[in-house]
């Protein structure tokens, strides 16, 4: 299990009609993420704060604002950044992380709880 504390930056739309980019920030300013998710589900606001749980199992009872359900598509090293890459249904969700951000592993389902 992996947790990111962090807050929502900006949400835009995005070029695909009915879907928006939300862009968050980790506590720490090192951790950059964005989101592809469609407009009607969007249960964010910018300046929400935000946690992120990602699991091998959904854990609805903690109550989370939504469930994604991921493939860790694949994971890049450029330039001392570690860059991750999730496909959720055809949407992205896009982790840039320090070289040393471990938590993740290429090829593998991932529950993904935002809270």
């Amino acid at each position: 299990m992996l947790e990111i504390k962090g807050k929502i930056e900006k949400i835009e739309k995005a070029k695909i009609t009915n879907i928006v980019n939300i862009s968050i920030l980790g506590e720490d300013n090192q951790i950059k993420i964005k989101l592809e998710l469609v407009k009607k589900i969007n249960p964010f606001k910018e300046s929400d704060p935000v946690k992120i749980v990602f699991d091998t199992i959904a854990k609805p009872e903690k109550n989370p604002k939504i469930i994604l359900h991921g493939f860790i598509y694949s994971i890049t090293i450029k330039e001392g950044v570690k860059k991750i890459v999730i496909n959720i249904g055809g949407l992205r969700l896009l982790i840039d992380a320090p070289e040393s951000f471990d938590a993740l592993t290429a090829k593998s389902d991932t529950i993904i709880h935002f809270f």
